[in-house]
């Protein structure tokens, strides 16, 4: 297994506001928060050295301050529409010398595609590196995204469009591609599936997931993606419920 040598930092961006489904990262999933699960997944990475959760000063938001004290979780707090420089402040604080994005509303995410996505991301000697984010080759909720705290602070320095300060690597990907190595890890096999939406923005969402952690969750073990995939095609009235789901654009893309 091929492990990183610089310091990887996942940064989960969460907040209490939800347009659609307000609250949804505290809502319990087996006894337990959304965001707990979250967490808890990505301490099994092989490829990460710390879990932080980045949320904003907001007053809303001081119920994942208390989240991440009950669970002694690291947190950083920043700027509630200017994402991009809270990632960057988290990234300083933590002293990430890479930094892999994650978002709060995926508690299926798996931590061997994230593995795999920070080592893709080395061995290709990428800029940018990318799962599920350019290519849809994977359940949405999947969505990995690695690059240097370097790279993070040109990003905060540099940008100047709201939805580049809003989902933090616009500016990569979608305003500046030229300028960077961008790669992307593609699914294969069993776990190509990008019909799938195992990401939480709605209340069908979040009833999908429900069924699936009543039905396979276990304390002390986390839920495979395969596991999730083989139920949802053995139960297809739990993966009817959330099929007219609705993706978010920035500037015109669905991201």
């Amino acid at each position: 297994m091929f492990l990183v040598s610089e310091k990887a930092v996942a940064i989960i961006q969460a907040r209490f506001s939800s347009t659609r489904l307000p609250g949804k990262v505290l809502k319990k999933l087996a006894g337990k928060e959304m965001l707990w699960h979250d967490v808890e997944r990505l301490k099994q990475c092989k490829n990460l050295s710390e879990v932080v959760i980045a949320t904003s000063t907001s007053k809303e938001d001081d119920a994942i301050e208390e989240f991440a004290k009950k669970n002694n979780y690291s947190l950083f707090r920043g700027s509630e529409n200017d994402v991009l420089s809270r990632y960057a402040g988290a990234a300083e604080k933590f002293n990430a010398k890479t930094v892999v994005r994650i978002t709060s509303d995926c508690p299926l995410v798996s931590p061997k595609i994230v593995d795999r996505t920070i080592e893709l991301h080395f061995s290709s000697k990428a800029d940018y590196t990318n799962a599920n984010r350019l290519e849809k080759t994977l359940p949405r909720g999947e969505e990995v995204e690695v690059f240097s705290r370097e790279l993070l602070e040109t990003a905060a320095k540099n940008a100047s469009k709201q939805s580049e300060k809003e989902h933090v690597t616009v500016y990569f990907y979608h305003s500046h591609p030229e300028d960077f190595k961008i790669v992307s890890f593609k699914g294969a096999g069993k776990i190509a599936r990008p019909e799938l939406r195992l990401t939480v923005d709605t209340k069908e969402d979040f009833a999908m997931l429900k069924a699936i952690y009543n039905a396979l969750y276990k304390q002390g073990e986390i839920i495979s993606l395969e596991n999730a995939i083989d139920f949802l095609d053995k139960h297809p009235e739990v993966k009817a419920l959330n099929k007219d789901g609705e993706q978010k654009f920035v500037e015109g893309k669905q991201y």
